[in-house]
């Protein structure tokens, strides 16, 4: 579970990989964030990211997502978004990810 966060307002870079999180959650007061590294934990949902507008790189490879639905929701969230990194996830292997 990701707490207590709301006491770092000012902060650009946060790495979680590695934490066994299975859903992203408490990042709301986050909007200098830029740069988030989930990698290699449980996630299945995109859901939790709304309010980063700031966050340029988010990488979430090495997870267990699923939806391609998640993919438009971080991209209507997420207008700063440059960088997404979803490899080893099972969305990878849908017919029409790569379009």
């Amino acid at each position: 579970k990701i707490e207590n966060l709301s006491v770092c307002p000012q902060l650009k870079v946060l790495i979680l990989s590695f934490n066994e999180i299975s859903k992203i959650e408490g990042l709301s007061d986050l909007h200098h964030l830029e740069r988030l590294e989930l990698s290699f934990n449980l996630i299945k949902r995109g859901d939790g990211l709304q309010g980063l507008k700031s966050l340029r790189a988010l990488e979430l490879n090495n997870n267990v997502m699923n939806r391609l639905d998640d993919i438009a929701l971080m991209s209507r969230e997420m207008p700063s978004l440059t960088s997404l990194d979803l490899r080893s996830n099972p969305i990878c292997k849908a017919k029409t990810y790569k379009q």
